[in-house]
Parts: C-alpha cells; sequence; structure tokens
C-alpha cells in the first residue's frame, strides 16, 4: 500500500496458519493442519499473491546423521516407497505433534527423519541442486561452504568480543545444520537491497549475506532463545547484535535486549488491519446462545502451551465463575496446541465439560465473526506483554482478559490499552463476572480499546515506522 516493492518467503513451514488462503478466504469445513490441500477447498476464485512465495528448502543436516543422504538416493528409485511416504507423512506429523514426539525424539527427528520425510514427500530435486552447486546431497562438505563464511569474517572472534561473559563458545559445530542452505539462501538474499529476516532468520542473513544489511524481527523469539546453550542460541544472539535493526514487537524482551547489549533496537507493535477486524453484526451472536442454550458467550482461542500461556489458569478461573456465580456462560476453545488433552483432562476434572465448547482451527475471516459473536475475548495468563489475539479482540471492540502489566509496556506506549489485568484464578472469575454483570461497561471498555487501536496500532502507524527503520537501516 505504501509503494515499497517486497516479496515474502515463506519456507519450510506447510502450517495452515503460513498460507495466504487461512488469512483471506471464508472457506468452508477443516483442512489438514500441517499438510492443507487447496485443491480440495472451494476458495472462490482466491489466488495467491505474486509476491508471495512458499518453498521447501534443504533441510538441516547434521554430519552425525547422513545415513538419510544416500537412503533418500535409494528411495529416489522406488516409486512404491515413495508413494507410502506421500501418504504416511500427514499422519505422522499430526501424531508427532499431538503425542509431544517434537520434545521426545528431537534429534532423531531433525537429523533423520524431517529430511527423508521433506525430500520424499515433496518430490523436489531442484532445491538440493541449488543448495549444494549441482553436487549430490551425500557429497556434501560442510568444510568447504564453511571458508566461504568466515572469508566474511571471523564470528568465532566475534562471538567472543560481543559476549565476553557466556561461559558457552561459539564453534564450527554450531554450523554444520545450518551449512547446507548457505548457497540457496546467498542466491536468493544477494537479489535484495534489505533483508526483513523474523523469528531465528537472521541466522541465515548473517551467514549467508554479511555485506547486506538486514532487520531482525522478533516476534517472543529474542526473550529466551538467544541465551540457550545450544548453537541456535549462540548464533541467534551473533545475528541479532550484527543486524542493522532490532525490531522488537514483545515490551518485555528489552531486558533481553539490553542483556545482549544491543543499541540498534526499535520497538513496531505487531502488525494489524484493524480495517479488517473491525466490530461488526453477525449471524454466529445469536446462532451460538440458541444452540447451546446460554445466554454468555466467552471466545479464548489461545493456543494449548500451559508453561507459555497458562492455559490451565484461564480453565480453572472458569469454573471458579461457573460454580460461584452462574451457569449460563459458555467458553469456546480452540483446537490448537501441543497440551490439548492435558486441558480436557482438567475440564473434565474440574466438572465443566457441559460449559466448554472446542471448535476446530478458525480461519481469519471465521476467528474475526467468532470475536464478534463473544462477550468476553479471553488471551494468554504467563507473559506480561499482549499478543495477537488481545489486539484483535480490542480490534474488534471486545473487552480483553490478559495478564498486561503497564510498568513493563509503557516504554513503547505512551496511554495504557484498556486491557483488563488478570493473574491468577482467582482474580479472573471475579474479572468475567464484573464485566458480565454490566454491559455498559463492557461496551465502554470495548469502545476504548477499538480507539486505542487505531491511535496507536493501526496499519498505517505500524508501515510508516517499519520504513523508517528501513531508511536508517540502508543509510548505515
Amino acid at each position: 500500500k505504501k509503494g515499497i516493492e517486497a516479496d515474502v518467503l515463506c519456507y519450510n513451514y506447510t502450517h495452515v496458519m503460513s498460507q495466504p488462503e487461512w488469512e483471506d478466504t471464508d472457506f468452508e469445513g477443516e483442512v489438514d493442519q500441517f499438510f492443507p490441500d487447496w485443491k480440495k477447498v472451494n476458495l472462490k476464485g482466491f489466488q495467491r499473491p505474486a509476491w508471495f512465495f512458499q518453498e521447501v528448502l534443504i533441510p538441516a543436516v547434521s554430519k552425525k546423521y547422513t545415513l538419510t543422504l544416500p537412503i533418500l538416493s535409494v528411495f529416489n528409485t522406488l516409486p512404491g516407497i515413495k508413494k507410502l511416504v506421500k501418504r504416511v507423512t500427514p499422519s505422522f506429523y499430526r501424531l508427532y505433534w499431538r503425542f509431544g514426539l517434537h520434545s521426545k525424539i528431537p534429534m532423531l527427528f531433525k537429523n533423520f527423519l524431517r529430511p527423508l520425510f521433506y525430500q520424499l514427500y515433496y518430490d523436489d530435486k531442484e532445491y538440493f541442486n541449488i543448495a549444494l552447486k549441482g553436487k549430490p546431497l551425500f557429497f556434501y562438505d560442510y568444510k568447504i561452504i564453511l571458508k566461504e563464511v568466515l572469508a566474511n569474517g571471523n564470528i568465532f572472534e566475534e562471538f567472543r568480543k560481543f559476549f565476553p561473559w557466556r561461559k558457552d563458545k561459539l564453534t564450527e559445530k554450531d554450523l554444520i545444520s545450518y551449512l547446507p542452505s548457505f548457497h540457496w539462501f546467498r542466491s536468493i538474499f544477494q537479489k535484495y537491497d534489505l533483508i526483513h529476516a523474523c523469528a531465528t532468520d537472521p541466522i541465515y542473513t548473517m551467514l549467508a549475506t554479511p555485506q547486506k544489511p538486514y532487520i531482525a524481527f522478533e516476534h517472543g523469539t529474542l526473550r529466551d532463545i538467544p541465551f540457550e546453550k545450544t548453537p541456535q542460541g549462540r548464533l541467534l544472539s551473533l545475528a541479532y547484535r550484527k543486524a542493522k535493526k532490532v525490531i522488537i514487537t514483545n515490551p518485555d524482551t528489552i531486558k533481553s535486549a539490553k542483556k545482549l547489549g544491543l543499541e540498534n533496537y526499535a520497538f513496531i507493535p505487531h502488525p494489524l488491519d484493524e480495517t479488517k477486524y473491525v466490530p461488526q453484526k453477525t449471524s454466529l451472536y445469536k446462532e451460538l446462545r440458541d444452540k447451546y442454550k446460554v445466554r454468555y458467550i466467552l471466545f479464548w482461542p489461545t493456543r494449548h502451551d500451559w508453561s507459555v500461556k497458562g492455559n490451565d489458569i484461564v480453565i480453572r478461573g472458569f469454573a471458579k465463575y461457573i460454580e460461584k456465580y452462574r451457569k449460563d456462560a459458555l467458553l469456546i476453545l480452540t483446537l490448537w496446541g501441543n497440551d490439548i488433552n492435558k486441558s480436557k483432562v482438567l475440564i473434565n476434572d474440574l466438572h465443566i465439560t457441559n460449559h466448554v465448547v472446542w471448535v476446530p482451527l478458525l480461519n481469519e475471516v471465521r476467528h474475526i465473526k467468532y470475536i464478534n459473536a463473544a462477550d468476553i475475548i479471553l488471551d494468554q495468563m504467563i507473559l506480561p506483554s499482549f499478543g495477537g489475539i488481545a489486539f484483535k479482540g480490542m480490534s474488534c471492540g471486545k473487552p480483553v482478559i490478559t495478564s498486561f502489566k503497564y510498568d513493563v509496556n509503557k516504554w513503547c506506549f505512551t496511554e495504557p490499552p484498556p486491557l483488563i489485568a488478570s493473574f491468577n484464578e482467582s482474580d479472573i472469575s471475579y474479572k468475567i463476572n464484573e464485566l458480565l454483570r454490566d454491559k455498559k461497561k463492557r461496551d465502554k471498555i470495548g469502545k476504548e480499546g477499538r480507539e486505542w487501536i487505531v491511535k496507536y496500532h493501526s496499519w498505517e502507524i505500524i508501515t510508516d515506522k517499519l520504513i523508517q527503520v528501513y531508511k536508517e537501516a540502508l543509510r548505515r
């Protein structure tokens, strides 16, 4: 909208939430969460925008598990095996995440199974040739690429210089899993004036094209990852330090920025198009109340990850509300996250199953309808900052309950957002009751939330701030 030419690369990630279709189409029915097949969905003529590219790059491969590589070559000659893998891969991924296998067999999956599944499922040899300059994957020699990386400066000495307080040190072994993608990323990055690298991807910009200015965009990835005593932790901390600019979207991560010695950071809120997330009437409002015979709807679409989101706190708080105040309220949850089963067990143990409804992952168009059909929106109850669900709820004019602390966020906002701060189950129960018993209060807070979003969080404010950061990065 601002006239700046930009492309988006979404690689090695096929989760439904990474898809443009998820954002912009109101399709009906469920799709596979990890491998959505859009050919089977009526998208009503929707076409992916020309600036979006979704690709599978060469997977990270450890020297220790190079057995995968010759196996790939053999499997390429066995179409029956490849056909079987294509059929079982989506089911494998569902089981992998549902039962938390990512935490039980991380190295086996990352270094052996994932490369195998990627190559066989996608049947794409081209990215192997690009990444390794035409050499077969099992002849990959990381020492040759390592020399190319070190030709641009000694990152091991830089790590010691920037972080003398760290006991862990950056070594050649830390680069093994990153170097197979070196040439692929370099061939892409060289075409651009500026790279906006999200999450942990500043590592690739630092290694592949250190002469190119890059922006490191954190969305929670600055909080803990750089301090992990892992290759990713060490490389990411160095990549943040070497970035032209670091964009902070979570105000509480300022502590991490200072600990890393960052001086090149700027705060920019999470992107939001407030012209899309608007207060609106929806038939879903009446449909839900008629179907479940309730008066009030609480919508809580947060991912079920207890240690990060505090799902158990919300469930216990809602149970207290039902027990202490009234029983004509319904809590709507989303089937998303590794701790879904834990949440279901707790709901059953607290005897509130009849007051809870689970819905599948909702595309953004339907997500907006559910927000507008609710009386209250609930978000995470652990972190002191607010995230996507909170500001989407405010943008739609709904009161939002979350664990917000203004003293942590005030360096970013001159005026606190009208969020309902809660931090424990008793507090949540009380705040729910206070809001549900007073519609005028709900409407007032919702109206103030919408006004706050327009004033401090609009798409144009965020975009103008981004452009300013880009200009500063290109001048340095």
